[in-house]
């Protein structure tokens, strides 16, 4: 007798399920993802028109969607865990914020590398007897990107009306260094006060080529310290296939049996982690 009723209430929780289902992945599931690709277009996008970098967002969300579905595959075939894989395609999603870090921190680093000579430029064409834009303008052409590329941004928006003192607000955004607000104080404060530019701006390109040739005698001396990083990253993996060379059968034994996986799993993860300790440990900041 309360077969029937038992049926129906069965059916009715399945149309149910099935409704709220289609509810969420036709209305819920396009919403996220919609408000994610802007969230990344406008995130990660600006980093790299910052950079002066002409890739689209959307590439790099099909690079990152590719990217979480290897890791999930290959996580999948070493540990036999739909969870790890879940965790190895979620983490597929650091990627291009990763990359987008590193090339700005490339960019940064090129910039403090030809600060010296744009600064130079600038005094000498100064000292010639031109004003502060022509003198910019000359460093602009004469030093390459992305020093080249920033000093001409600032021209561009001195020439839409923009203050200089903005303007350089907006350099100093874009390049992050005690040199840049060094650099931006002291035409900030030589525009507005007046003063010994041309001195000033030789003693800056003098003290940052200075110090930048300190920071290279530091790198030289770390440079062992970040090589061992790598030999100590790259080392299991050679290993790994030395004894896939040498002893197939146990290679097989090892990555067929759900516990041999976890452990490579947790040996990349912990070589992953002493590999950055140990970039963190011999990155000496001046």
């Amino acid at each position: 007798m309360n077969a029937t009723p038992t049926f129906a209430w069965h059916m009715a929780a399945l149309f149910l399920s099935l409704l709220l289902g289609s509810l969420f992945a036709g209305v819920v599931v396009p919403g996220l993802v919609r408000r994610y690709r802007d969230r990344f277009g406008r995130v990660v996008g600006g980093a790299l028109r910052q950079a002066f970098i002409d890739v689209h967002p959307n590439h790099l969300v099909l690079a990152q969607v590719l990217l979480g579905l290897l890791l999930a595959s290959v996580v999948a075939w070493l540990t036999g865990s739909l969870f790890a894989s879940l965790i190895a395609a979620l983490s597929a999603g650091l990627a291009p914020r990763v990359a987008v870090r590193t090339i700005q921190r490339r960019r940064l680093a090129k910039f403090r590398q030809q600060l010296p000579d744009m600064v130079m430029l600038m005094a000498g064409s100064l000292r010639s007897g031109g004003g502060l834009a022509l003198a910019m303008s000359r460093s602009a052409s004469g030093v390459a990107a992305p020093a080249g590329q920033e000093l001409d941004l600032v021209l561009r928006e001195l020439r839409l009306g923009t203050t200089l003192s903005q303007a350089l607000v907006g350099l100093e955004r874009r390049a992050p260094a005690e040199e840049t607000v060094l650099f931006a104080t002291a035409l900030r404060i030589s525009s507005e006060t007046g003063g010994p530019l041309v001195e000033v701006l030789e003693q800056i390109g003098e003290t940052t080529r200075k110090r930048l040739a300190v920071e290279g005698k530091i790198r030289a001396l770390t440079a062992q310290g970040r090589m061992q990083a790598w030999v100590m990253a790259m080392l299991p993996l050679i290993v790994m296939g030395l004894l896939a060379w040498v002893d197939p059968p146990s290679f097989a034994e090892l990555v067929g049996m759900s516990s041999g996986r976890w452990v490579l799993l947790g040996v990349m993860l912990g070589q992953l982690a002493g590999f950055f300790a140990i970039r963190r440990i011999v990155a000496v900041e001046v």
